[in-house]
């Protein structure tokens, strides 16, 4: 049997991660976590400003992630994250008790900033640069060009995910 395992859809702001996050979800018949749903008041307000989290932000943010995480009784979870910078990441690495597995969604800056724009959400296209500045992606894992269509995105990752098995 496999070990209880965290799949973390992970890019920039506008890179799809919701939408592929609740879409693969659905697809391995387990729960979705939202990692915006997370984001206290303040963060959002900062973000909508136009300012940029640091790591400092991120910390109560990426705690309580952790926190329902490890509480779940589901042996599956899949998580939409930016995971932007080592702090989030180690953070995941080291507080997540169970296997995690990164899948990146990869785009251009150029579609990042049309999807910012064509979007309402709190997060303003003014920001595109701080996350590409920010994104570090994790060093293992799968990446995937987030300009595909989503039901060949989720056959890739559910691929993947079987060879791991």
């Amino acid at each position: 049997m496999t070990p209880p395992r965290l799949i973390i859809i992970c890019g920039v702001s506008a890179s799809g991660k919701s939408t592929i996050g609740s879409a693969l979800a659905a697809a391995l018949y387990c729960p979705f976590l939202e990692g915006d749903d997370y984001h206290p008041p303040a963060n959002i307000a900062k973000m909508a400003s136009g300012t940029p989290l640091t790591d400092h932000d991120r910390a109560g943010w990426i705690d309580m992630i952790c926190g329902d995480v490890n509480s779940s009784q589901e042996r599956t979870l899949v998580l939409s994250c930016s995971a932007l910078t080592d702090f989030v990441q180690n953070k995941l690495k080291t507080d997540v008790v169970r296997d995690i597995i990164w899948i990146k969604l990869i785009l251009t800056r150029q579609e990042a900033e049309r999807r910012m724009k064509a979007r309402d959400h709190f997060m303003p296209p003014e920001l595109m640069d701080s996350q590409f500045d920010a994104w570090n992606p994790p060093k293992d894992g799968l990446e995937i060009i987030a300009t595909q269509e989503k039901a060949a995105i989720i056959s890739q990752i559910t691929a993947y995910i079987s060879q791991l098995d």
